[in-house]
């Protein structure tokens, strides 16, 4: 296997996108590289970041009262893109071999943290939401998105890449201590 095989991360570790180890899996590297990932492959006059986006949705889980286990769910469910980087939507649908490796890559994630594979269906409606805020605050108004839904009455302020790698991690933390929490007292 040549070094072409292998994805250099910032913590110095060499990722596998084809058959990743669990060792070089850190959420380090996913906070870090997710908070210099742009959403909207920066078609936004702010730089929004997949980190915020993530924090965003695991917050409005949170609000609406779902479980920690399935708000770091919502936490994790672009991680993959912290290997592989963020493909427009589209342009994925029309790539098979590409969305077979994220889902391996995030398959991947899943396991190292304990994390369900399948996603609580939630994940995908605070994804959603959380994509018609950002269309409404940050994107040209004749782009001409759905409005998202009361709930976010607030304007969008896109977050530098630190603050967003921090409170990526800061929530990442709060809900692991929570599932191990919750794990501790049913078992």
């Amino acid at each position: 296997m040549g070094d072409t095989d292998h994805i250099p991360t910032y913590t110095g570790k060499q990722f596998d996108f084809e058959c990743p180890d669990a060792d070089t899996i850190c959420i380090e590297d996913i906070a870090h590289h997710l908070s210099l990932t742009h959403r909207w492959r920066g078609a936004t006059g702010e730089g929004m970041s997949v980190a915020q986006h993530s924090v965003m949705v695991a917050q409005m889980m949170g609000r609406a009262g779902y479980s920690p286990l399935d708000q770091l769910g919502g936490l994790m469910h672009d991680a993959a893109e912290a290997y592989l980087g963020d493909v427009p939507s589209p342009l994925k649908a029309k790539l098979p071999d590409f969305k077979a490796y994220e889902l391996v890559v995030q398959n991947a994630i899943c396991d190292k943290f304990g994390i369900p594979r399948t996603p609580h269906p939630s994940v995908h409606l605070f994804d959603v939401e959380s994509y018609r805020w950002e269309a409404r605050d940050l994107l040209h108004p004749e782009h001409g998105m759905e409005a998202p839904t009361a709930s976010c009455r607030s304007t969008l302020v896109c977050w530098p890449p630190g603050a967003a790698e921090f409170e990526f991690l800061n929530l990442f933390g709060y809900l692991m201590e929570a599932v191990r929490h919750v794990a501790t007292v049913v078992g």
